[in-house]
């Protein structure tokens, strides 16, 4: 057993020039210089580059939402009439803010200036001395302010006074005639349409732009 084991390791031995002359031993460079259209491989870099961070950022950026107010009626049509041409890609949202109210005491409108004089002396004789003829409003021209009270339960006292002096057509309205207030809501908006609409609201006296809430 130990000569057949000897002569197996006599002939591996003898053999082993033989195999390293077929197959020499070649470096790496040697090794890629060897194979077959080597033109056609593409070497991977083993992280993906980074996105620039101004192109990353301009492809994320979400839409923003504005909240744009307080408008008076009139100044509302007029925004809404200049907010149209902008061609926005949603239409906005407009809602009704509810303002404290006050509440004016009065006299209907009198025929004219001289008859509103005399209901006014008339009144003061009869101890209301803080009425007035009120001419700053179109719908209530001549008529006679007999007070303003900013809760509803104090001018009907008032009235009460007034009709226990004679003073039968003395009635209660809100002041002013048109105190509502609106206000919008713009979504989808990118930076060039939130930049145009900041402009168009800067042409209000008293509305402000702010992130939606």
């Amino acid at each position: 057993m130990k000569i057949v084991f000897f002569l197996l390791l006599v002939a591996n031995l003898a053999l082993l020039p033989l195999l390293q002359s077929l197959y020499p031993s070649v470096t790496e460079p040697e090794r890629l210089a060897r194979q077959l259209n080597p033109e056609r491989l593409t070497l991977l870099d083993a992280e993906p580059p980074p996105r620039p961070a101004d192109a990353a950022g301009t492809k994320d950026a979400a839409p923003s939402c504005v909240d744009v107010g307080e408008f008076s009626t009139s100044a509302a049509e007029r925004f809404e009439a200049q907010l149209s041409v902008l061609a926005l890609g949603e239409l906005p949202s407009k809602r009704l803010v509810r303002m404290p109210p006050q509440h004016v005491v009065f006299l209907p409108p009198q025929a004219n200036a001289p008859a509103a004089g005399r209901r006014l002396l008339q009144l003061r004789e009869l101890g209301f001395a803080d009425s007035a003829v009120i001419r700053d409003e179109p719908s209530r021209g001549w008529a006679v302010s007999l007070g303003l009270f900013s809760r509803l339960d104090l001018a009907e006292a008032h009235l009460e006074k007034l009709r226990a002096a004679g003073v039968s057509d003395a009635r209660i309205a809100e002041y002013p005639v048109n105190s509502a207030r609106y206000a919008y809501r713009l979504s989808g908006l990118d930076a060039a349409g939130e930049q145009r609409v900041s402009e168009l609201a800067s042409g209000f006296a008293s509305v402000t732009l702010q992130p939606c809430q």
